[in-house]
């Protein structure tokens, strides 16, 4: 089912040790940490996407006993209320850590965003699906050091069908959450680079898809839904500011990023 040059960790031992626990022996990856090239993230858009187009519905492998779109809609459930409590909360918007870093219009933009959260779901489920990685950040995808060309999938998520485009959300963002990667490489990353590469793969895979709508399934079911809640740290506001404020300030531009594209169009 896994395209060439995407795989899972080979295990060697599963034991059952009940009350709903199993123990795992697994293959430990030596791990290549060089920083994420484009061609690399084209390589891995590209087998996403080839995934993705194995796993359609109707077929075996894209068979979920979740309903579409479970998951992104649990997550907007669970946290968009606690995000627009911050909005409203003006001692929030007055903390050094976050007054510093996001510029003046961004609260009124965030709570725009949020307001349009509905109307991306709506569309979501609109959106040619299928059953994606789910977590598909780079952390998720390692590459061992004997294997170069070769990605090992872990931490799979949500089971369900989701767009099809879904996996390039926390493929483009995954390092710059981490604070690797600056925020200013976003826009090109996706347009210039992991659109095209997934619409190829899907393309390799015999389906033909517009990058407009890959795009959107990106928006709709990851970079909206998912990312927004957790673009910024607002959950460390009471913190110290740490003396090297460089993450905070990659993800305030990850904030902003992802901000726009939720409002572009509305």
């Amino acid at each position: 089912m896994l395209p060439d040059g995407l795989r899972v960790p080979e295990i060697y031992r599963v034991a059952d040790l009940g009350d709903d626990r199993l123990a795992v022996w697994m293959e430990d990856i030596d791990v290549d940490d060089d920083p994420w090239l484009d061609e690399t993230y084209a390589r891995a858009a590209h087998l996403l996407a080839r995934l993705a187009a194995r796993r359609l519905p109707g077929t075996a492998a894209g068979t979920s006993d979740l309903p579409p779109g479970l998951g992104v809609r649990k997550v907007v459930e669970s946290r968009a209320p606690a995000l627009a409590g911050l909005v409203a909360d003006d001692a929030v918007w007055d903390r050094p850590m976050v007054r510093d870093r996001l510029d003046p219009g961004f609260r009124a933009d965030l709570s725009r965003a949020l307001d349009r959260l509905p109307a991306l779901l709506a569309e979501m489920a609109t959106l040619p699906s299928a059953l994606p990685h789910g977590d598909a950040a780079p952390v998720n995808l390692l590459r061992p050091r004997g294997e170069p060309r070769t990605f090992v999938a872990v931490d799979w998520a949500f089971g369900c069908l989701l767009p099809l485009g879904h996996d390039l959300g926390q493929l483009l963002v995954g390092e710059v959450e981490r604070g690797a990667m600056d925020p200013s490489r976003l826009p090109g990353l996706l347009d210039d680079v992991l659109v095209p590469a997934y619409v190829d793969g899907l393309g390799a895979e015999g389906l033909t898809l517009d990058a407009a709508v890959v795009r959107r399934g990106a928006v709709c079911s990851s970079l909206g839904p998912r990312t927004l809640f957790g673009a910024f740290p607002f959950e460390q506001v009471d913190e110290p500011v740490p003396p090297d404020g460089g993450v905070l300030d990659r993800r305030a531009g990850l904030a902003r990023f992802v901000v726009d594209l939720v409002l572009d169009g509305a």
